[in-house]
């Protein structure tokens, strides 16, 4: 392209970056890029997101868009999809909330996904306790409620989750119909002292959806 007169821009800059074999010259790309006065945007940063192997690598990376303020859903997204091929999810979690910034939860749904894909159900689990009313974590609650109630059920009776077991299991019993059940788990999560206002409001919502007769049945 310089041959030919034509400068590369943040496209041709980030097109490199996707097709790098390593993180690290992915890496070495948004270097060179920067150097040459382009700044990435948010296809650059997912796509540098997609190749990181350790934590570490996605800390750099991580706080570095966060300056830029690229370090949006879909970065989440392509980053925690990229750790979950080596991490646990409680690991995963561990990596997510440190920082001391948080990240946008429906940014879970990939790492879910993925777990439930590759037939890690306990890791999947694990987040679906956190976040039982996604889309991805009613599927697995859909396909796995057998090992889905014991997971959650050993969970609340360890205690120190069980504002958030009682919850999902109220969500477990909604999409098998189990109306009886999950009216009387959603009222032990509304009630419970660890609740948070925004859980008790989603909460609530699912009882009002009981409450007007929904089912998950056809």
């Amino acid at each position: 392209m310089r041959q030919h007169g034509v400068e590369p821009d943040v496209v041709t800059w980030s097109t490199l970056a996707a097709r790098a074999p390593t993180w690290s010259e992915a890496r070495a790309i948004l270097d060179e890029m920067r150097q040459h006065g382009v700044e990435p945007n948010a296809f650059t940063a997912g796509t540098l997101a997609s190749k990181v192997e350790t934590p570490d690598q996605a800390t750099e990376i991580r706080d570095r868009m966060r300056e830029l303020q690229l370090a949006g859903t879909e970065f989440h997204r392509a980053i925690l999809s990229a750790l979950r091929r080596s991490l646990s999810a409680q690991a995963l979690l561990d990596w997510a909330f440190s920082g001391g910034k948080g990240f946008p939860f429906d940014a879970i749904e990939t790492p879910i996904a993925g777990y439930r894909r590759d037939g890690q159900l306990e890791d999947a689990l694990r987040l679906v306790l956190g976040w039982p009313h996604f889309e991805a974590s009613r599927r697995v609650l859909q396909d796995h409620p057998i090992e889905a109630e014991k997971f959650l059920r050993i969970r609340y009776e360890a205690g120190s989750e069980a504002h958030l077991a009682s919850r999902a299991l109220g969500i477990l019993y909604i999409e098998h119909d189990e109306v009886a059940k999950a009216r009387d788990w959603l009222q032990i999560a509304k009630n419970h002292p660890d609740s948070t206002p925004a859980r008790r409001r989603h909460v609530e919502a699912e009882l009002a959806k009981l409450s007007a007769g929904f089912s998950r049945s056809p």
